[in-house]
């Protein structure tokens, strides 16, 4: 009886351990993960960050061992974002206000002092990117002034994904106006779990547009197009709604992406992610 009663106790405590040890799935979706390194092709990314927010980016080519690009993240004491340097110069020229960008002043044309070119930004109240102007003119070698105009319009979904893209009211140029419609999936996007108003600078190295798909190998993003940071998107369609680029997405086991594949199979333009 007494060897039993210790069989049972054995195994009582076995199984009381196992279940404390478990990860149930809730925990795991749970989660909460932020990328360390990003790599596509030769050239790889890696993240600091302080506590959601991002500090330092260094974007490396793997042959070499000094960083290529280095983005610094500046706050003030109440966490808004006040500045981003890129290699230590102040030359992206954004405009803060309660952390967010109003506005971007773009270097003139060393040739030309009366070059402008702006960009102001309008957000809703969750803080999302809603509306981008952009204003363009100077004086060319010929003393005619250029004007141009136009605005980016974002549009997003009930789940917080931008939903569709649009560039309109370009003068005389109606052919660069386009339509990006995304498609998504229901697991979480690497930069999910970075304050947004710091996220709106972050993209990965994935941007399609309507005439020249995956060719893009920056994090950086200026504002000229944002992404979401809720889901991933896994189909982008054009104004006539017509499939224009597809991804296939490996997850991890919190569902974060591991590992993203462009529908054209290209291998080098695979973009893999590490938490």
């Amino acid at each position: 009886m007494k060897k039993l009663i210790a069989l049972c106790l054995l195994m009582t405590f076995i199984i009381s351990c196992s279940s404390d040890d478990a990860v149930t799935q809730e925990e795991l979706e749970n989660t909460v993960l932020r990328p360390s390194k990003i790599s596509k092709g030769d050239t790889y990314w890696l993240y600091e960050y302080e506590d959601d927010r991002v500090t330092k980016i260094e974007e490396y080519d793997i042959d070499n061992i000094m960083p290529q690009e280095i983005y610094e993240f500046n706050y003030d004491t109440a966490n808004n974002l006040i500045s981003i340097l890129r290699n230590g110069n102040d030359d992206l020229r954004f405009t803060f206000q309660n952390g967010l960008a109003i506005e971007k002043n773009v270097n003139p044309f060393s040739w030309n002092d009366s070059y402008v070119n702006e960009r102001a930004y309008v957000y809703d109240n969750q803080n999302r990117l809603i509306e981008s102007q952009n204003s363009l003119w100077y004086t060319d070698y010929h003393s005619s002034l250029w004007n141009e105009t136009y605005e980016n319009q974002y549009t997003y979904d009930s789940n917080n994904n931008l939903s569709k893209f649009e560039r309109i009211n370009m003068p005389s140029n109606s052919q660069y106006d386009y339509f990006l419609k995304y498609i998504y999936d229901d697991q979480n996007h690497p930069f999910k779990n970075i304050d947004s108003r710091v996220s709106l600078f972050l993209k990965l190295p994935n941007e399609v547009t309507p005439n020249d798909t995956y060719y893009d190998f920056e994090i950086f993003s200026d504002l000229r197009q944002v992404q979401s940071f809720n889901n991933n998107f896994t189909e982008i369609r054009n104004s006539n709604n017509s499939v224009i680029a597809t991804f296939t997405i490996i997850y991890n086991e919190q569902g974060y992406p591991i590992e993203l594949q462009p529908g054209n199979g290209i291998i080098s333009r695979r973009v893999h992610i590490e938490y």
